[in-house]
């Protein structure tokens, strides 16, 4: 499912800074995330909301947090659908399943020097998704991809696109670091014919 996939990314960004060891493929701000939520929605009244049993929760952009991100979904939480011709066998489908999705990442009092700080950060999550190995992944998708769209590493815009309608930003502070990726995220479903 889905959500195992995103559960998937999102310890492979938090373990990021692990991975990478020494290799200089990737500027390190220096920055370590608490936490990553996955899966969220933006719900026009509500802002970022995530499901917890049976409540939805904020989980968008909030300077109580420390660092942090989530991963939600770009549009209304819409998944495609697209028939793969090769079978693996007679009496199982494959299905290609799209998700266009989000990762912002809120940064705290990151020291900025120079004001390139915010794009080592977007450099930092983007080298993390581009080097994402589901080698490891154990779920029952097959041939999962992630492409990268799009990144915003203005964070008044972020800020401004991540808030709630009507309510007033909190954390607009000059070294607070908001950055947005966004990315396609394809993968193959196998199910039985029917």
């Amino acid at each position: 499912m889905i959500t195992d996939i995103t559960s998937y990314i999102k310890n492979w960004i938090l373990a990021w800074p692990e991975l990478t060891g020494d290799c200089l493929i990737t500027e390190d701000p220096g920055v370590t995330y608490k936490d990553g939520l996955t899966l969220a929605y933006k719900d026009p009244i509500k802002g970022v909301l995530i499901k917890t049993s049976e409540e939805f929760d904020y989980s968008g952009i909030d300077d109580r947090r420390g660092n942090f991100f989530y991963i939600r979904h770009v549009d209304a939480e819409e998944l495609t659908y697209n028939p793969v011709e090769t079978q693996k066998s007679s009496c199982l489908k494959d299905t290609q399943i799209t998700a266009n999705l989000r990762l912002v990442s809120v940064v705290k009092n990151l020291v900025q020097v120079n004001g390139n700080e915010r794009y080592e950060v977007e450099e930092f999550l983007r080298n993390a998704l581009l080097n994402l190995d589901f080698t490891d992944y154990t779920g029952v998708e097959r041939n999962i991809e992630v492409e990268l769209t799009l990144s915003r590493v203005n964070s008044v815009q972020v800020l401004l696109e991540e808030r709630v309608e009507d309510a007033t930003p909190r954390g607009v502070e000059l070294q607070n670091v908001f950055t947005a990726i966004d990315f396609i995220l394809r993968f193959n479903f196998n199910h039985e014919k029917g």
